[in-house]
């Protein structure tokens, strides 16, 4: 079916019926797009990528999103896309969207958004039918091949350097950067750095604490998957006051090494930690409680666990965009803080 879809994709490439200059553009998304001097005298621009470089002849005004959260930063910035990636992780709604990003496509006026399933992989043809002129995918994993693909129907951004690596500050100024609206993309992130400020000082006692990021299969314990500080879920940890352990700061001193998988051999390099953030729930903690090795790392004995289960916001919003820290930020700290007190 995927293979059916490309073919489709090219096919009505060929025969042109992707021509830029008969597209219509909704009066909201006219309405939200900025039309200052400063912004059009930054086109036309090329945007450098991980698979060679993107000319934008002028502000593209239909934008379609695929990847993580790129959609965000452009609802934040007041431009509606014209189509957007499902989300496939956390309190995923009926419209296939995190809360808060539906609730921002409603705060720019579209009740009903245009969102890909593309779970097996990109829906090329639905992308070709939401006519945009823009693609972007700064947050993504895009493939060459797909990026090829994709700029058969509308110039096309993916990932600037790394795969699956935009913190949230980063993205933001990308897309800014992309759209020519670089000021009122540092507004957004002071904006984000002042929820956070004030969330971290109602709880100065979780300051400078060892936190870490963990995934565990609670049906096999021997080895366990760590983030590290590179990745932009364990620099949200870092944006939040805690601290990374010094024993496993080690294994990412490559800038481009996020993650990596551990034995429960050295179960000792997680001594020096405080609080234990994993992917699960209370059956997780239990297992972790029973085993002979976690059951005597210090963040385990004491019950220092925090769980974070699938289906819920927080599970979602541990990987932070510039729309999920202002509705979770305190709800974030304030579950870590009761596991921690």
């Amino acid at each position: 079916m995927k293979k059916l879809m490309v073919a489709i994709a090219v096919s009505l490439v060929s025969l042109g019926l992707f021509a830029q200059g008969s597209k219509e553009q909704s009066s909201s998304q006219l309405k939200s797009t900025s039309s200052s001097a400063e912004t059009s005298n930054q086109f036309p621009k090329t945007v450098q990528h991980a698979w060679g470089s993107t000319t934008l002849d002028e502000q593209p005004q239909r934008i379609v999103t695929l990847g993580w959260s790129n959609e965000d930063v452009f609802l934040a910035l007041g431009i509606t896309p014209v189509g957007t990636a499902m989300a496939n992780w956390g309190a995923v709604d009926e419209h296939g969207l995190l809360p808060w990003t539906y609730r921002a496509y409603v705060a720019n006026g579209e009740d009903d958004p245009v969102v890909f399933d593309d779970v097996d992989g990109t829906d090329f043809e639905s992308v070709a039918d939401a006519n945009p002129d823009a693609i972007v995918a700064t947050y993504s994993g895009m493939t060459e091949d797909e990026y090829k693909l994709l700029s058969q129907i509308a110039p096309t951004i993916p990932y600037l350097t790394i795969a699956w690596n935009s913190r949230w500050r980063d993205n933001v100024r990308q897309i800014a950067d992309i759209m020519g609206m670089q000021e009122k993309g540092e507004k957004l992130i002071s904006e984000s750095e002042a929820d956070i400020s004030e969330a971290n000082a109602l709880y100065p006692e979780l300051e400078g604490k060892k936190a870490v990021l963990l995934w565990i299969n609670p049906a096999d314990l021997s080895t366990y998957y760590t983030y590290g500080p590179n990745d932009p879920r364990g620099a949200y940890l870092l944006d939040l006051g805690f601290s990374y352990p010094k024993e496993l700061e080690k294994y990412f001193i490559n800038e481009s090494t996020f993650s990596t998988i551990l034995s429960a051999d050295n179960i000792e390099e997680l001594d020096d930690l405080d609080i234990m953030i994993i992917y699960g729930d209370d059956k997780s903690i239990a297992a972790l409680e029973a085993d002979p090795l976690f059951s005597q790392v210090p963040a385990v004995k004491n019950h220092h666990v925090v769980a974070l289960e699938n289906g819920t916001e927080l599970t979602a919003a541990i990987n932070p965009t510039i729309l999920s820290i202002p509705a979770t930020v305190d709800d974030f700290l304030a579950k870590i803080d009761s596991v921690f007190n």
